[in-house]
């Protein structure tokens, strides 16, 4: 790409936005095609560095699920009368804690959730320059937020986990548990 053609499109985009017209109708008055300018408004954008935000979690003396032994060893009714879950809940009810060990680190940048292993493992490498092979939890969210992965390291090999809510998005329920929305 040649310098003349970044800095015409530069000034055409720059003169879009000023003028307050649609990009269709812009694109006719100019004789420019509106593929082409799409084209190279995306071309040009400047990408926002990738950040990351480690959220705070608690631990609860008493948590069910800390340790994996603990959670087989634990009968359903011991847990229920101890008020860990309510009654007839099941075990796949109940909510797993992690450690006190393990931190949740949550990415602000929106993210492409067509990476896999490789591209969470080198996001967090490369942006957040912390060891994958940690065990620490780190969530992807798309723009929408309608979508979330999780890499975490399992002893022998990274595991994602992946969600698509049905109804509302990530930044409405982290909003209701009182964590900072992104």
């Amino acid at each position: 790409m040649t310098d003349e053609k970044r800095e015409y499109w530069s000034k055409l985009i720059a003169e879009q936005e000023a003028s307050g017209q649609t990009i269709r109708a812009f694109c006719q008055e100019q004789g420019v095609g509106d593929h082409s300018f799409y084209y190279w408004r995306k071309r040009l954008q400047k990408s926002e560095p990738v950040q990351f935000a480690l959220l705070k979690t608690v631990a609860s003396a008493n948590a069910v699920g800390t340790d994996s032994g603990q959670w087989r060893a634990t009968p359903d009714r011991e847990r229920c009368r101890r008020g860990d879950v309510s009654p007839g809940a099941g075990r796949r009810k109940a909510m797993i804690h992690p450690p006190a060990s393990v931190r949740v680190y949550l990415c602000l940048s929106p993210c492409d959730m067509r990476r896999s292993f490789d591209g969470l493992h080198a996001l967090v490498r490369d942006h957040l320059q912390l060891d994958p092979f940690a065990g620490h939890l780190y969530l992807f969210a798309n723009q929408r937020r309608d979508r979330l992965k999780i890499l975490y390291w399992d002893r022998d090999g990274f595991a994602i986990w992946a969600k698509r809510l049905e109804a509302g998005n990530l930044r409405d329920s982290l909003r209701r548990a009182g964590l900072p929305a992104f």
